[in-house]
């Protein structure tokens, strides 16, 4: 076969072996068997001939096809309370990257470093490959150990995701120490060693089951409800069993439901509360003593609705003094006057309608004018004893002064009379004889 490069130095004239021609089947399962020798690289699991088969080939298809079209996932909005939440949430994050060699970045935060040998670590022992190129990539390779390529970029990409979610939060401050080499893996462990480490696990177990505790259920109201009740207690519940990997025990069920009892303090499921006391299955099975309470208050509910759909019917309107049940014939021998709740309540419905009609008939007869009648006539009241008041007073003066007789008082009553209403406004009380000294007249 001729060479095309043959004009230029050193190349032969002829090409001694110009190769093979293959199809396209065999083309693909060649790059399949490349992509084979490469994912047990990734793994750290050695490759003999023998293992290169058709079928083991094949069975990386799906696998490198999903690698090909995949998109890193969106970071994710963190909440910085629930420490062992949050971290597991950085490591999902973290699965859903990509680093350089198509291997999932969580494998740069994995708790173990080295990888277990081959022969104790079947591939069947992991559910997804992915799980399986997240526990076996190397970090290292050689001898002495060196940190491999793809492990250092990968690495640097980790330290990026990561500063990016806590630069904003107080928790930089135990990521900024690895800053300076952009140590992903680094920033990882100093978050987890201090929110996850052995005294703040206590911490946090303590926070969470006071949080429990101090949980309480009156009743079903506007901003409080048994749904919010019950998912306070599943969220600690997540707290306490993040906390197990850490070295926490944990709580396990009978506590769950102890504790979501003993904050149930409405005697109205105290029917409830004893059905699950009374059952050993129910004590050991927190949810379904949810869905127990659960039906109990839908079914309350529901029965309350009804009977106020009832009750509504003959209701009665007491601003306006209407009864709204026209079955009921109004009793007029009942007493019209003040009734206390007690009293009030054992009337029957015909009285109580007839109370309502005698207090309209006599609210309305009074807004006829009678008010302002009423209003006259105490201020001639007040008048006339404003002026009894004075002529007590002038009839002092006189007695401790000249003294008085019978017929006098008569006379000075008269002229009293007069000097109230014909008062003059210039010279006032000044002329006025009764309220002379005794001396001034001489």
């Amino acid at each position: 076969m001729p060479n095309p490069n043959a004009a230029a130095a050193g190349q032969p004239q002829e090409i001694p072996h110009p190769g093979i021609n293959t199809t396209l089947r065999a083309t693909n399962n060649l790059k399949l068997m490349c992509y084979y020798l490469r994912f047990k690289e990734r793994t750290s699991r050695p490759v003999t001939a023998a293992d290169i088969t058709l079928d083991n080939v094949r069975s990386l298809r799906d696998h490198k096809e999903w690698e090909e079209a995949h998109d890193d996932v969106s970071a994710p909005e963190l909440s910085f309370k629930d420490w062992p939440r949050t971290i597991e949430a950085i490591v999902e994050y973290l699965r859903g990257c990509l680093g350089t060699t198509k291997t999932p970045l969580a494998y740069v935060v994995r708790d173990e470093v080295d990888v277990k040998a081959h022969a104790t670590d079947p591939s069947t022992d992991y559910a997804t490959l992915g799980a399986e190129l997240i526990a076996r990539a190397p970090h290292q390779s050689g001898a002495p150990a060196a940190f491999t390529a793809a492990y250092l970029k990968d690495r640097e990409a980790v330290w990026a995701k990561i500063a990016e979610l806590t630069r904003d939060h107080e928790c930089w401050t135990y990521v900024q120490p690895a800053q300076k080499t952009r140590d992903g893996r680094a920033a990882f462990l100093g978050l987890k060693e201090h929110y996850l480490g052995a005294s703040n696990v206590d911490n946090m177990a303590s926070k969470a089951e006071s949080k429990i505790s101090q949980a309480k259920y009156l009743g079903e109201n506007r901003k409080w409800n048994f749904e919010k009740y019950v998912r306070l207690h599943v969220d600690q519940h997540a707290i306490l069993d993040g906390l197990k990997e850490q070295g926490y025990s944990g709580i396990d069920e009978r506590s769950k439901v102890r504790l979501l009892i003993n904050g149930i303090l409405t005697k109205d499921l105290d029917t409830v509360k004893t059905q699950i006391l009374s059952s050993s299955d129910l004590r050991n099975d927190f949810a379904k003593c949810v869905n127990l309470y659960q039906d109990f208050i839908s079914q309350s509910t529901s029965n309350n609705l009804r009977t106020s759909n009832v009750s509504a019917v003959g209701r009665t309107n007491q601003r306006s003094g209407d009864f709204n049940d026209n079955s009921v014939e109004a009793d007029m021998s009942v007493e019209d006057r003040y009734y206390s709740t007690k009293e009030y309540k054992t009337l029957s419905a015909a009285k109580k309608k007839g109370l309502r009609l005698k207090r309209g008939k006599r609210d309305n007869k009074g807004s006829n004018g009678n008010k302002s009648k009423d209003n006259n006539s105490n201020k001639r009241k007040r008048n006339n004893l404003s002026k009894r008041e004075i002529k007590a007073l002038k009839r002092l003066a006189r007695d401790n002064g000249k003294g008085s007789s019978s017929d006098n008082d008569h006379e000075s009553d008269a002229s009293d009379d007069e000097d109230v209403e014909m008062k003059s406004p210039n010279n006032g009380n000044r002329n006025n004889k009764a309220l002379q000294r005794k001396g001034d007249n001489k």
